[in-house]
């Protein structure tokens, strides 16, 4: 976790880290180690699942279930 931070790129996502990969290793680790990464890419999801919510092919179904499965684990935990 403390690799990710240091590559924050100021838009909700990190420089070295693929978005969508690190979302899923997010959302397989324990709310309490990543907590801070979930806090800092939020506002990011909201945007990006209102972006795809219109959209059925498979890479942006897929790329939706990743970012729902990290908004359950943020809304399940104290993040906000």
């Amino acid at each position: 976790m403390s690799s990710l931070t240091s590559f924050r790129d100021g838009k909700g996502g990190w420089s070295r880290f693929p978005f969508y990969y690190t979302l899923l290793l997010l959302s397989e680790v324990s709310p309490k180690l990543a907590k801070g990464q979930m806090k800092y890419c939020f506002d990011r999801l909201l945007k990006t699942r209102k972006l795809l919510s219109g959209k059925i092919d498979k890479i942006s179904v897929r790329r939706l279930k990743i970012i729902d499965l990290l908004r359950s684990k943020i809304d399940g935990s104290d993040i906000e």
